[in-house]
Parts: C-alpha cells; sequence; structure tokens
C-alpha cells in the first residue's frame, strides 16, 4: 500500500484539499491486468471465469476484486474498463486471517461491549443504607455559588 503524499492529493477549484476521494493506493505488483470485453458489461463474475479459467470457486473473492479496483457498483463495469485480480493463491492475503484478528477482536470486544455489572460506590451505598432523601451531592440548604470567608473566594454549592 502506497499512502501519497499531500503534494500529490487532488486539490479544488479554491485549493482545498479533497478529502473525500480515495487517497491509498494498492500496488499492483504482481496483479492480473484484465480488459473487459462487450459482452462482459456489468457482469463480474464472468470477468473472473474468463480470467480464472471457469473456476467457480473464484466466485466468492469478487469483493476483493471490487476493493482492489475500487468499484462501489459491479454493474458500473462496462467495456474497455482495465481491471486489476489477484493470482488465485493471493486471494487469502486479502483478507485477515482469524489468528491475526483475534487479539485485536479480544481488545475491541472490551473496549465495544463495556461490562454490564455496576460498580458500588461507597458512597452511593452508605446514602441507600442510610435511607438519605437526597441524593449526595444536594444540600439540604442550597448555598450560593460564589461566596466569600475571610480572605478566601468559594465556587461551588458544596464546599
Amino acid at each position: 500500500m502506497d499512502i501519497l503524499s499531500l503534494s500529490t492529493l487532488k486539490t479544488d477549484l479554491n485549493g482545498d484539499y479533497n478529502l473525500f476521494s480515495p487517497n491509498l493506493v494498492y500496488y499492483r505488483e504482481n496483479l492480473i491486468e484484465y480488459t473487459v470485453e462487450k459482452s462482459e458489461e456489468m457482469r463480474l463474475d464472468l470477468v473472473m471465469l474468463s480470467v480464472y479459467n471457469n473456476d467457480y470457486t473464484t466466485l466468492e473473492n469478487m469483493d476483493i476484486v471490487l476493493m482492489l479496483n475500487n468499484i462501489d457498483n459491479p454493474l458500473n463495469i462496462s467495456e474497455g474498463d482495465v481491471l486489476y485480480l489477484p493470482q488465485i493463491s493471493q486471494f487469502d492475503s486479502y483478507r485477515y486471517s482469524k489468528d491475526e484478528e483475534k487479539d485485536s477482536r479480544d481488545l475491541r470486544n472490551s473496549l465495544a461491549y463495556p461490562s454490564k455489572s455496576s460498580k458500588i460506590d461507597k458512597n452511593r451505598g452508605k446514602f441507600v443504607d442510610n435511607n438519605y432523601l437526597l441524593p449526595p451531592v444536594v444540600l439540604e440548604e442550597p448555598k450560593k455559588h460564589v461566596r466569600v470567608n475571610g480572605d478566601k473566594l468559594i465556587i461551588g454549592g458544596l464546599n
């Protein structure tokens, strides 16, 4: 993968960078370059069967071909388009293996699905045990938010 520098990014008429267009480019080394024929328009499956000698098992990897060619809709494939396809042996290198994903998945799950068990707040526990009517952060008699006590300026109602 080649990350482009800012000098090569596209800018609009105002000179602002266009960050909506993809700026990551995959090396196209060891990829098969194929020009789409008229009979294969809008049919990525036919393109793949032509390239891989009617090997139907390769059709499950159509998503990889779409990703490599930056195609969001396979119906947009038309005659004369140049597509880049990996060798059959390279398909797995474009997917995450379960072993590589295991460590990141454990971290992702621990962050995405935090424990739903409640932690017991000691102060809250005392509040409940003593049957207080007000939460611990509310005073029965409110104090002014800002007050002067001698030479000290006190900000906040709880102090």
